[in-house]
């Protein structure tokens, strides 16, 4: 735009300036339609892009059904409290077990003797000990206190061990011990040769053994069975443990877990408040009255009816001869409780989902996480129709690669159209821009030069007048 240039009528009496910006305001009315249009589609790709999270968001429930381990809550029940904590996760298999706990396993840990003084110096000399077949020999070279020592232990070989000073004394009558723990435990994890040459300045200092590094040793259903660490999860599929007290001779921890179906019937809601989550912003994106007009700005866009097909399809289409030939009532979603409204939402039906959860829990898993054909007859198998759903959602999301060629997902499509067509008003606005600038100089430019004529006319007008008087 030209700057801000003032003129007036001087010489014709009119208000060029007015007429000017008026001219201008008709012209730029383009321009307002171009931009208008421009944020019409920024607002779609916003929309675009909150659908697509709620469709991931959706995946992400879906795959965490499809794994099996959060399908099922399990409700774990402890013979005696304070010997063990278990944990059940969705890949358990329900039962009662024995354990018992015969030691916990252990680190090597020392006490150094000859301490005494933490602020006086110990001298120099060395800390050397093996472990897992390595030899580590931490070299004191100049006096050192015992805390300057454990921080050097513990800078070079902090890795297997920890040095820590301690007060075994009183605040006013202090007396310091060094501790040395290795890092692990298990009888692989002992340390070996403890030995220290020199650091004699307060006395000859030795390391005494409090605790030698060893195995957890239980007996689960009968077995005898040895563990490097008080927490483990590959004793039973499913089941974590970290002991924590040795159990009576002859008195086992009886520990079993069965099926919670009011928590299981909560992780089956999560995803279905996922699921309505996508089907209720479509809904309104493509609702429409005569006082309100479109729902949203998606509203007719082809991306709102191809997602609620997908997703719908993923999850709730079955192959009719398996529906036919069902006679245990696992074939489909909405025989074990799920049930879908006439706007495509699905709700739960918990009665019906419990029963069918402690009928035939493995008929249930293998329903929703199970192993099945998708597409139907490609000889392809994903987890079940939670699976099944998830792939349909990564069809839509991710690049699809098809021999060698690659082929963006529907939102990637879309999302590239959009920013095409915003490009294009982009570089139209700039046109129009660019005309009305020229326009406004040929309006200033013209305004202008009728002035100066119409003051050169009116300055001859009035010599005339003067010579004829």
């Amino acid at each position: 735009m030209v700057g801000n240039i003032q003129f007036g009528g001087i010489a014709s009496g009119l208000d060029t300036g007015a007429i000017v910006d008026a001219l201008l305001s008709v012209e730029r009315l383009s321009i307002s339609r171009l931009e208008s249009r421009k944020q019409e589609q920024n607002s779609r790709l916003s929309s675009i892009g909150t659908l697509e999270g709620l469709v991931k968001k959706l995946k992400s429930a879906a795959e965490e059904l499809s794994n099996g381990a959060d399908l099922f809550s399990y409700d774990v029940s402890l013979g005696a409290e304070g010997f063990a904590a278990i944990e059940v996760s969705g890949d358990a298999q329900t039962g009662s077990h024995e354990l018992a706990i015969n030691t916990l396993a252990t680190t090597a840990r020392f006490v150094a003797t000859g301490v005494g003084d933490a602020t006086a110096d110990v001298g120099t000399g060395s800390i050397s000990f093996d472990y897992q077949g390595t030899g580590y020999d931490i070299q004191v070279t100049e006096a050192s206190t015992i805390v300057e020592v454990a921080d050097q232990i513990n800078e070079e070989a902090g890795d297997v061990v920890t040095a820590t000073v301690i007060n075994t004394g009183t605040e006013n009558n202090p007396s310091y011990e060094l501790l040395l723990s290795g890092k692990e435990t298990g009888s692989d994890a002992e340390v070996e040769n403890l030995t220290v040459t020199g650091l004699d300045d307060q006395g000859t200092i030795g390391f005494t053994r409090l605790q030698a590094a060893e195995d957890a040793t239980l007996t689960l259903d009968g077995v005898a069975i040895t563990r490097s660490s008080n927490q483990f999860s590959d004793l039973i599929d499913g089941y974590s443990f970290t002991l924590q007290k040795v159990t009576d001779a002859g008195s086992p921890l009886t520990f079993g877990a069965e099926i919670d179906t009011e928590g299981t019937v909560a992780n089956l809601q999560k995803f279905a408040d996922a699921y309505n989550d996508v089907m209720t912003f479509i809904n309104g994106q493509s609702s429409y009255s005569e006082e309100s007009g479109t729902g949203g700005v998606l509203f007719g866009d082809v991306i709102l009816g191809r997602v609620r097909t997908e997703i719908y399809n993923g999850l709730f289409s079955a192959n009719i001869a398996d529906v036919i030939a069902d006679t245990t009532g696992y074939s489909t979603l909405s025989v074990v409780g799920f049930d879908v409204g006439v706007d495509g939402t699905i709700s739960l039906d918990s009665a019906v989902l419990a029963d069918k959860i402690k009928e035939d829990p493995t008929a249930f898993q293998n329903l929703i996480g199970g192993s099945i054909e998708y597409p139907a007859g490609s000889g392809e198998t994903v987890d079940g129709l939670a699976g099944r759903l998830a792939q349909a959602i990564e069809n839509m999301t991710d690049n699809q690669v098809v021999g060698d060629e690659s082929y963006e997902g529907i939102f990637g499509a879309r999302k590239d159209a959009i920013n095409s067509a915003i490009k294009v008003f982009d570089r139209q606005i700039e046109v129009e821009e660019f005309r009305l600038e020229k326009f406004e100089e040929s309006l200033i430019t013209r305004f202008s030069a009728l002035e100066e004529l119409l003051a050169g006319l009116q300055s001859q007008q009035a010599f005339l007048s003067a010579q004829i008087q």
